[in-house]
C-alpha cells in the first residue's frame, strides 16, 4: 500500500508542467520549500555567521554617510565596530583578511 505521501509526491509529477529533478535533496526541497544549509550558502559565506539586530532607523541613515565617506561596505564597517567594542571590554579582536 502506498504511503500519503508518496501519493502525494505522484499527483504533483503528474500535475506539473514542470521537469523533475533527478537529486533528491532537490525533489525533497521542493516538496518542502527548503535546501539544507550548505547548499544555500554561498562560497564567500562558508565559516561565516550572520548577526542581525533591529535598531532605529538613524542607525541606518548614519551607516550610509559613513559608508559614502569612507568607500567601505556594511560588512567591513561592522566588523571595524565589532572589533573596537571588543578592545573596549578587551575581548579578543578579529582580524579578519
Amino acid at each position: 500500500m502506498k504511503s500519503k505521501t508518496n501519493i502525494l509526491q505522484q499527483a504533483l509529477r503528474q500535475g506539473s508542467s514542470h521537469p523533475q529533478s533527478e537529486d533528491p535533496e532537490v525533489a525533497h526541497a521542493a516538496l518542502t520549500g527548503s535546501l539544507p544549509e550548505q547548499r544555500l550558502r554561498k562560497a564567500d559565506r562558508t565559516g561565516k555567521k550572520n548577526i542581525s539586530v533591529w535598531l532605529d532607523a538613524a542607525y541606518n541613515r548614519s551607516m550610509l554617510l559613513v559608508q559614502a565617506s569612507t568607500g567601505k561596505n556594511k560588512q567591513q564597517l561592522f566588523a571595524e565596530a565589532l572589533n573596537d567594542l571588543f578592545a573596549k571590554y578587551n575581548a579578543p579582536q578579529i582580524r579578519d583578511g
